[in-house]
């Protein structure tokens, strides 16, 4: 008989990511409700609408922060298991890591 403890375990992980994207999800729409009733406001008593400043998303910061995490799941994954095979798709998150570090570098060119 196999242990589910994986299984249950797995499932968890997963519900509780779930969890964050929508908790985060329900936390961005409110913020950006109260944003557009916050400008409605101001058109309707005829103030200057406030302009919001655009985020700046600091690319390589995230590169190396996704390139760092699935260098650390391969090495999770590689090591718990000794087969390669098991740890194969930590290569998904190298690989935006090393996409976001390579846009980074390209926008300090065009810049």
């Amino acid at each position: 008989m196999t242990d589910p403890t994986p299984i249950v375990l797995g499932g968890i992980a997963m519900l509780g990511m779930v969890t964050i994207i929508i908790t985060l999800l329900f936390i961005n729409y409110h913020k950006r409700k109260l944003q557009h009733n916050e400008v409605l406001a101001a058109i309707e008593k005829g103030i200057d609408v406030p302009i919001t400043p655009k985020k700046v998303y600091n690319r390589k910061a995230q590169g190396i922060l996704w390139t760092t995490v699935g260098v650390a799941m391969f090495l999770a994954f590689y090591i718990s298991s000794g087969s390669i095979s098991d740890a194969i798709w930590t290569i998904v998150p190298i690989a935006v890591g090393v996409a976001l570090l390579l846009i980074a570098r390209l926008e300090k060119d065009a810049a």
